[in-house]
């Protein structure tokens, strides 16, 4: 099993004081006990530049990236394959951010 991690999990573990914090260190040192594979895409990354920059907390990207970089096992780049597999699940519905992750997340073989 997969778990994708969001930009959430970094900006909780080095942001300012949020109410999801601890709950978000407990589940990952699980899922890090339970030796579950975390993943995330290039997209994440690009949200943790913007988040930052656009708060004017340039001092926080190095540390939520680095945090980031030490939680994944693998770093997904966002292929136009992706998308369009990602197409006809929004078009039905269905509406993750990151969406276009799920087809690469799902077990082949």
């Amino acid at each position: 099993m997969s778990v994708f991690l969001d930009a959430n999990i970094p900006t909780y573990l080095v942001g300012a004081d949020h109410p999801h914090r601890d709950r978000a260190r407990d589940i990952l040192d699980q899922l890090i006990l339970d030796e579950t594979r975390l993943v995330t895409d290039a997209e994440v990354y690009q949200e943790l530049l913007r988040r930052y920059a656009a708060i004017e907390r340039l001092d926080a990207i190095e540390p939520a990236c680095n945090a980031l970089d030490e939680l994944v096992d693998d770093v997904f780049s966002i292929r136009r394959e992706d998308i369009d597999a990602a197409i006809p699940l929004v078009l039905g519905g269905a509406g993750a951010p990151t969406l276009y992750t799920l087809p690469r997340c799902a077990p082949t073989g």
